[in-house]
């Protein structure tokens, strides 16, 4: 979705993966091929929404892949903290 307010845009993307199976490497190339697509607009990117993606384990390879891509389209993650009521940032 293009936000637009002033004469500023922005595009907001939200994403939803259930948690109940691990991550695929169909929903990472899938997730490439939409940040490839999304970075191409020449528009900040907003991404909310859970990937359930355990990013509090560092060695964790769904986390190491996700956050490959949020490196290699320059993107940045601005959570930190946990996410889950459980505890662990999602």
């Amino acid at each position: 979705m293009r936000i637009s307010s002033s004469g500023a845009s922005c595009l907001l993307f939200l994403l939803y993966r259930p948690g109940s199976q691990q991550a695929s490497s169909l929903f990472f190339d899938d997730l490439a091929r939409t940040y490839e697509f999304l970075t191409n607009q020449l528009s900040p990117i907003v991404l909310v929404g859970d990937a359930y993606v355990r990013l509090d384990r560092p060695t964790d390879p769904s986390a190491l892949r996700f956050n490959d891509l949020v490196k290699s389209f320059a993107l940045r993650q601005h959570v930190t903290g946990a996410t889950h009521i459980l505890g662990g940032t999602l």
